[in-house]
This record gives structure tokens, C-alpha cells and sequence, in this order.
């Protein structure tokens, strides 16, 4: 299999282009982005997992079609790939032109995702709080196969806005989450609009550290949000 995520975000017509070029064999989508799959190509089977009740609600058949066209053995557990084995194909997000498609293989994946454990000593204590779109790599390699291949565990979260931001650290508590991994902008919503005292606690007892990236994070929002919340 290769993966194609695709940002629920962006414009119908986007989508519809990626929905052309990517020649996918497969399409799974809920019920709250099912109105951007309007022109779906015939050849493309779709299939459906809508969230009803926490029950997750597959076609078998359309699945069995699919899962025909990959030769594995039902008795093992293992995957073969070779390192030139293409994983994932991601598009851009299409601010100056048509979204354009990246090819990401085993080798490029896996190799930075074990590099970046190693540099940040991530391992299989480690519960992450996901909330980025897995149609980029913060959401795609950093917070759902780096901890994977960690042996750690993802805690799946509603993408972050200003609304959850007043309830960031429900969840993260709720589910004894113990490391972060945020963007400059979110300290700085956090550090605006975040006065809940359990946040603080939490963080302070049970966040071993919050990693940030994809954007330069200034020395006073870093000093900032140390002082508040107690991370390294």
C-alpha cells in the first residue's frame, strides 16, 4: 500500500485534482468530509468508515477487493518491504498553484523517524497527543510513526483551534499523555487564552517534554512557556 492523505481543508476543486492524479485504489472517508468526495471517479471503490457510536463501519466487500491484490501470508504478522518501497504520497498544500504530490519511500520514512527517536530519546513510555493533519509530516511522520516505531502510543486529538485550545488539556489528562509535540503557534494561543490550573499541574508532573517544530520558536515564547508550564 502507499498512503495518500488528503487535507480535509482544502478546496473542493484541490481535492477533486488529487482525487485525478494520485490514481488511488482506495478511498476511505467519514461521514463529516464525505461532501468533498462528490466527483468521486468510478474507478476509484470507495470505502466507507463512519464513526457511529465509536463503532467503525467498514464494506467488506469493497475491503476484500483490495485486499486480494496483496500477497501475504494470514498466518504472519510480517510485512516484507525493501527500502526503495515507495510509502507514502503527500500533496502540498496548493497556496501558489495546484497542489503537487511527494513521493516519500521506507528509506526516507523510516530512516528520519529513527533518527529523530534517537535525537529526542523517544521509546515506548512515550503517549503523544496528535492534533495535526496527517496530510502533513508533523502529523504524518513526527506524531504517528516516529512514536509507532518507538513502541510508544498516539493519542488522537481534534485538530487544534482556538476553541479546543480552551480545553487543550482535557484530553492530554484524560488520557495521561507525557510528551507533546506542538508548533510556535500553539504556545503562543496556549500562553494567551490557557488559565486552567490543571494544565499547569499536569504539565509540570507528567510532560516529560514538548517538542516544537516547523517554524522558528522565538527565545521569549520558549522562556515563557517553560516558566508556565515547568517543560523542557
Amino acid at each position: 500500500y502507499i498512503a495518500v492523505p488528503i487535507n480535509v481543508d482544502l478546496h473542493e476543486n484541490d481535492v477533486s485534482y488529487i482525487l485525478e492524479v494520485a490514481k488511488l485504489d482506495l478511498l476511505i472517508y467519514s461521514n463529516n468530509s464525505e461532501g468533498l468526495f462528490k466527483s468521486i471517479p468510478e474507478e476509484i471503490p470507495p470505502l466507507i468508515g463512519i464513526l457511529e457510536d465509536n463503532e467503525l463501519i467498514i464494506d467488506e466487500y469493497r475491503f476484500s477487493r483490495i485486499r486480494e491484490k496483496v500477497a501475504l501470508d494470514p498466518q504472519s504478522s510480517e510485512i516484507k518491504i525493501d527500502a526503495s518501497d515507495l510509502c507514502s504520497l503527500h500533496f502540498t498544500s496548493g497556496t501558489t498553484a495546484r497542489p503537487k504530490g511527494v513521493f516519500h519511500s521506507a528509506s526516507s520514512l523510516l530512516t528520519s523517524a529513527l533518527e529523530f527517536n534517537k535525537a529526542v530519546s523517544m521509546n515506548h513510555t512515550d503517549r503523544i497527543y496528535h492534533i495535526f493533519s496527517m496530510a502533513y509530516m508533523a502529523g504524518f511522520l513526527n506524531t504517528l510513526i516516529c512514536p509507532f516505531l518507538a513502541g510508544g502510543c498516539v493519542v488522537l486529538g481534534k485538530p487544534f483551534t482556538a476553541r479546543t485550545a480552551l480545553t487543550f488539556w482535557k484530553p492530554i489528562i484524560n488520557n495521561q499523555v507525557n510528551r507533546l509535540w506542538l508548533v510556535p503557534s500553539i504556545l503562543q494561543m496556549l500562553l494567551k487564552i490557557d488559565r486552567s490550573q490543571e494544565g499547569k499541574d499536569w504539565s509540570k508532573t507528567s510532560i516529560s517534554s514538548v517538542l516544537v517544530g516547523t517554524a522558528p520558536l522565538s527565545k521569549k515564547v520558549k522562556l515563557a512557556f517553560q516558566e508556565r508550564y515547568a517543560t523542557t
